[in-house]
């Protein structure tokens, strides 16, 4: 794994990684939750889990910028490297994507699955898009715009700032927990 994050290959699969891992976490809580599903819970739920998908890549952009910046890196950082990493887990997003259609378009009869082959695919799609999934408009073989806008460009954004901001010494982390922690310490003080 040590090797992985001081390649530029490497980089864009530990990327792929904390896209997996954070569908596995939001499909867990989308498991224990979907008693509430609803108009409402669609809005909490994908609100949640693309705010969550956007932390997670624009951390693992983060870290990959400390990996570079290490003396034992035979990477050398620049500016424009957080647009690069993506490029690897967007080409895993758009096989799926056409797998998804493929499945609807060649093994779906009126607004259902049924071929064998295409039940696999379409859970395939869903899985790899449940953190930002209610906002995919993904049904019956459609996706809508802003689904592909979501898939395709959220990547980009999200690893292009979280590269540039380490780039450029801004460290997100720090900022939040300054702020929780001054918060905390007034509070503390203002008991006495």
């Amino acid at each position: 794994m040590k090797k992985l994050k001081f390649s530029l290959i490497g980089q864009m699969l530990l990327l792929a990684k904390s896209h997996l891992s954070t569908g596995l976490v939001f499909m867990i809580l989308f498991l224990f939750t979907v008693s509430m599903y609803g108009p409402a819970y669609n809005v909490i739920f994908g609100t949640c889990g693309f705010l969550g998908y956007f932390l997670t890549i624009y951390q693992s952009a983060n870290n990959a910028y400390l990996d570079d910046k290490k003396t034992i890196s035979p990477l050398t950082p620049y500016a424009a490297k957080g647009f690069v990493l993506p490029l690897l887990l967007t080409a895993f997003s758009l096989v799926i994507v056409l797998l998804y259609k493929f499945a609807w378009a060649y093994g779906a009869v009126s607004e259902k699955a049924v071929e064998m082959w295409a039940v696999p695919l379409q859970i395939l799609a869903r899985l790899w898009t449940v953190p930002y999934h209610p906002f995919l408009g993904m049904d019956g073989g459609k996706l809508s715009l802003i689904g592909y806008i979501i898939i395709f460009l959220t990547p980009f954004i999200a690893s292009g700032l979280g590269y540039f901001a380490a780039y450029k010494g801004f460290d997100l982390n720090e900022k939040i927990h300054g702020i929780a922690y001054e918060k905390k310490n007034k509070s503390d003080k203002s008991e006495f």
